[in-house]
Formats: structure tokens, sequence, C-alpha cells
């Protein structure tokens, strides 16, 4: 058994001399960035015990030499990335250092990191059905490059519920028929507000506030952020954020206190009729607002 839950790896390795058997994962880094590494490992039977497997990830250099023991540890370090992809081994080379013929060693967690950021907490995955999702929110995050979700509708007028990691939002909207993005709005490389998407619900035609607060509490449960007025609480720039979303009939009341930069937020949002009175003190500019009015971009009367 794993000492986080469910059930480690067994991995046993046959090399002598400059014989050759590795665990290898190819994965992206930046190249000068410091990254740590580590291996939640420990030996498969008390004949293994003090033999000697090796390491290595980002640094792509010399081994780390690891001395298996019967009691489960951590081991790693931090190594400089020398190139845009590494790849992160466990090595038995017995010419470099390793123990020279049979290893068998135990495999519970590995990581790979970025030094500066904080440990990263560990999930439980046996299969796509069995996962340990307690504190693991689920969300889709966008490259901002070319990632989004889209679909082709019937025209629609109705409510739309979405959620993001960083708040829940209910909008009215008014959407014709034709292709329609998901989790991003009208311009293929600015995300609506958020590149965290968790979830949504569009249906035609009103919902009771007993309904929409049961899918505000199902996508809050499943990794969306808070729903209401305090929804994206924090965030900083609403850059572009809503650009384009002329579907919109209604905009709901959210927490834009710390945003510092809303250029371009609302602009194109032809169909709003009304607005809540957001705080945009933060932006001294008010970049948004006075390119919004001044286009007569909105309301629409």
């Amino acid at each position: 058994p794993s000492p986080l839950g469910g059930t480690a790896d067994t991995v046993e390795m046959s090399a002598t001399g400059s014989e050759v058997r590795q665990l290898l994962q190819t994965v992206p880094t930046i190249v000068g960035a410091s990254y740590a590494g580590m291996v939640l490992i420990k030996a498969a039977s008390p004949a293994d015990v003090g033999k000697v497997i090796l390491m290595r990830h980002a640094g792509g250099g010399a081994y780390l030499t690891i001395t298996l023991s019967a009691d489960w540890a951590w081991v790693g370090r931090s190594e400089v990335a020398a190139a845009s992809s590494t790849q992160f081994s466990i090595t038995h080379r017995p010419s470099l250092g390793s123990t020279d013929g049979v290893i068998g060693f135990h495999i519970a967690a590995t990581e790979l990191k970025l030094a500066s950021q904080s440990a990263l907490p560990y999930q439980r995955v046996n299969t796509p059905t069995d996962y340990d999702s307690v504190g693991f929110p689920k969300f889709l995050t966008f490259d901002g490059v070319d990632d989004r979700l889209q679909a082709t509708l019937p025209a629609i007028t109705g409510t739309w519920i979405v959620g993001y990691k960083e708040g829940t939002l209910v909008y009215k909207v008014n959407i014709p028929a034709g292709a329609f993005p998901i989790g991003t709005n009208s311009i293929s490389t600015l995300w609506s507000p958020s590149k965290n998407f968790v979830g949504m619900v569009l249906r035609s035609g009103d919902l009771t506030e007993v309904e929409v607060s049961a899918v505000e509490r199902y996508l809050v449960a499943n990794g969306a952020g808070i729903a209401g007025a305090g929804a994206f609480a924090g965030v900083t720039s609403f850059y572009a954020a809503w650009y384009g979303c002329s579907s919109l009939t209604s905009f709901p009341l959210i927490n834009t206190a710390a945003g510092t930069n809303f250029s371009y937020a609302w602009y194109g949002c032809s169909s709003l009729t009304s607005f809540p009175l957001i705080n945009t003190a933060a932006d001294k500019l008010q970049r948004g607002l006075v390119r919004l009015l001044v286009a007569h971009q909105f309301p629409a009367d």
C-alpha cells in the first residue's frame, strides 16, 4: 500500500556493467529555471535494502544516487533546466553507480515543479473513474493561444450559468444560431473572463431563483469559484474579458474591487441595456468604461 492512499507501483530492474534500465517521462521545462524533482520510494524487499538506484531530471547531468531503505522516503534535489524539455528518469546503470544485478523498489509518487513553488498536493489516480477528488477542483485551463470549446447551437434566448475557477456567473442571453464558443468569448485569443473553465448550463427561457441556486451550488461544489457578488474577488485584469459578447442581454454584479485593467472589458456588448454598479476605482485610467461609452458600444438604449 502507498502511504498516500491506494497502492504503490512495484518495479524490478536488472542490469550489470554498462547496461541501462530506466523509467522515463518527458516533460516541458523552461531553460535556466530551477526545478525540484522528488520521488517517494522504498525497497521492495529486505534483500533490496541498501541497494542504490539513480535519478535525475531537469538538468540532465550527473545522477543523484538513492540508497533504498525499508521505510518510505521522499528523495530528490533541485536542478537547473538545460533545455526546453527534459526526461525525469529513475535509472539502473551499474557503471554510473547503481548496484550491480537485480534491484526491486516501490514507487508511491513522483513530483517535478519549479523550485520556487510550494509543495504540490498529491492526487491518487488509478483509473479515469477511480481517483481522489477531495481537495482537487476540476477545471480545464486553456493555454491562452488556441484552446477553446465550441458548439453549434440553435437560436437560444434564455439563461447561461457558467462556472470558472475564479467565480460563477449568471447571464441572460440572446444567442443566434451557429457556432458558439464555450469558456471563451468571440475572440479566440481572449477569454471570457477566465482561462479556467469548470462547467456551464445554458437553457432556453428563464430559470427560477431555486433552479439558478441549484446550478450555482453544483458548479461551486465541483470546483467553480463563489457565485454572486463575491465572484472574481482578487482578479486584477479584466482586459477584453467580455470583448464582443453581443449575445449578453444582462450582466451580473461581481467583485471587481481589485481590478486594475478594464481596457475593452465590455467593448462590443451591444445588447446590454443596463449594468450593475461595479467597482472600477483601482483602474486609475478607467479605460474599460471610457472606451465603452465613447465608442457607444453599450448600453443599447
